[in-house]
């Protein structure tokens, strides 16, 4: 089932880690661009900007393992079409 994390939860104290692998990607972008929303309007203390983007920078290698993914499922499809 697809996990829904707001920017509230991923900037909190006791944000689990592990929430994110059942995040889906248009929720997890969504999470990102606000991250990074609010850290260049200030809108942030540093020390939460600093959380911010630790917690980003794990949330965006989750989003590019899942776009490798759907790159890896694409490829075989292609090549299933591509053998007929």
């Amino acid at each position: 089932m697809a996990e829904k994390i707001d920017i509230n939860e991923i900037l909190s104290e006791k944000f689990a880690v592990e929430k994110l692998k059942n995040l889906r990607f248009e929720e997890g972008l969504k999470v990102v661009e606000e991250l990074v929303s609010r850290v260049e309007t200030g809108q942030l203390s540093l020390d939460n900007a600093l959380q911010a983007y630790e917690r980003g920078s794990l949330l965006v290698d989750h989003l590019r393992s899942l776009l490798e993914g759907a790159e890896a499922k694409l490829q075989v499809l292609n090549e299933k079409r591509n053998s007929k």
